[in-house]
């Protein structure tokens, strides 16, 4: 039971940046400070959410063990 609850919380902190940049995101443009009209707006979106998967697949790597 141990090793189950231990791999599903691996997965957990390995998505989290992606999903904190999603949440985000998504509250900027709620609370107005991202606004459609921003200039190079979809460059900073594509840019934050690139960084976001790289650094989730990064904690992936580094939190699941190596198998033979």
């Amino acid at each position: 039971m141990s090793g189950l609850v231990t791999r599903i919380l691996k997965r957990v902190i390995a998505m989290a940046p992606t999903v904190v940049a999603m949440w985000a995101l998504f509250t900027m443009e709620q609370n107005g400070t991202w606004p459609p009209e921003m200039p190079y707006r979809d460059v900073l979106t594509i840019a934050v959410l690139g960084a976001a998967l790289a650094l989730s697949f990064v904690l992936y790597s580094w939190l699941r063990p190596w198998e033979s």
